[in-house]
């Protein structure tokens, strides 16, 4: 039980440092944290002479980094959907040229800015090197667990099995992922609207 508890961890956190884009290993990673947070504690208690304060000190310490490569994973993967529209626009125009799929997807690679850049490079290496599309696909969804890329390798995968004009399947993916940006975008501005005039109106009571 224990290994098996171990593993998932391990995988997890694996997981989690790959799609961070952080180049160091899970055994690094711990090493690193487990490290900092020893110094930081005794640190701490040779100021404080408080056990209380030493435990809460390495605590904190030790679990920074894990939070620091969540917030960094959770920011790469929201610059990766705010570009995955006008990378899908640049497939779009590429197929709509006459060029294959594996082209397009070249095309992002080339084009688009980090991080989708690299993630369309991996999997245009990975089916390149003779790894079947769809495996290559699922692979980028692996490293990037975003909903609308799973949508959109989704549609593709269908569309390669019964057919249809692809370029107009990955258009119409784009179109409604700006609308819902858009649509984000007016209900935030709509409650901070509306906190605001909350708060004059309690002002004015």
């Amino acid at each position: 039980l224990f290994r098996s508890i171990r593993f998932q961890v391990f995988n997890q956190l694996q997981n989690l440092l790959r799609q961070a884009d952080l180049k160091i290993t899970v055994y690094r990673f711990i090493i690193y944290s487990l490290i900092g947070g020893l110094i930081a504690g005794l640190l701490t208690f040779f100021f404080s002479r408080s056990l209380m304060a030493m435990f809460i000190m390495t605590v904190v310490v030790v679990a920074a980094p894990l939070f620091w490569a969540s917030a960094k994973r959770r920011r790469r993967f929201n610059t990766f959907l705010e570009q995955l529209p006008d990378s899908l626009e640049l497939m779009v125009r590429s197929l709509q040229a006459g060029h294959s799929f594996s082209s397009a997807l070249q095309m992002v690679a080339t084009e688009m800015p980090e991080p989708i850049a690299r993630e369309f490079a991996k999997t245009y290496e990975e089916q390149n090197l003779g790894l079947n599309i769809k495996s290559a696909l699922e692979n980028m969804v692996e490293r990037v667990p975003i909903l609308d890329l799973k949508l959109c390798v989704t549609a593709v995968l269908i569309q390669r099995e019964i057919g249809g004009n692809l370029s107009e399947v990955l258009r119409n993916i784009s179109h409604t992922i700006r609308e819902r940006f858009r649509i984000q975008g007016e209900i935030r501005t709509k409650s901070a609207q509306a906190r605001l005039s909350d708060r004059k109106s309690t002002r004015l009571n």
